[in-house]
């Protein structure tokens, strides 16, 4: 019966101790957590109104700059298009300079052939008029 006795009394003392546990302050302190819950609420609230904004604005941002990319991506485009049409011209220029400087060359060449034996011919023909006028002086005597 003692042992009865004893399991009795822990089980009242641990049940009024977690009925003792479970009980609020009271009403003041209710309220006062509830004030506190709707303060956080509210906060939370106008936290979600100002991300909200903001990533309306970031979406504004986003679209804006996706057109410039757009915008930029067909400049880029016609870019290279040009730099390709000009490398070509530059290429086609630069055969056509080179082509012209071999011609001009090879006139150089043929000119400078021509003086030498422009130059041969004359020296020729001027000894040759010299020997024959010895000639010529040597039958008149």
């Amino acid at each position: 019966m003692f042992r009865f006795n004893a399991i009795f009394l822990l089980l009242a003392v641990f049940t009024f101790g977690v009925w003792g546990c479970s009980r609020s302050n009271g009403p003041v302190a209710e309220t006062e957590k509830m004030r506190a819950l709707e303060a956080r609420n509210q906060q939370l609230e106008e936290d979600v109104r100002a991300i909200s904004q903001i990533r309306e604005q970031l979406r504004g941002k986003l679209a804006i700059a996706e057109t410039a990319q757009t915008r930029m991506t067909g400049e880029i485009d016609s870019l290279k298009t040009a730099v390709k049409d000009r490398e070509l011209t530059l290429r086609t220029r630069t055969d056509e300079r080179d082509r012209l400087r071999g011609k001009v060359d090879d006139v150089h060449t043929k000119i400078r052939d021509l003086l030498n034996t422009t130059e041969t011919t004359r020296s020729e023909w001027a000894r040759d008029t010299s020997v024959a006028g010895l000639k010529a002086d040597e039958g008149t005597r």
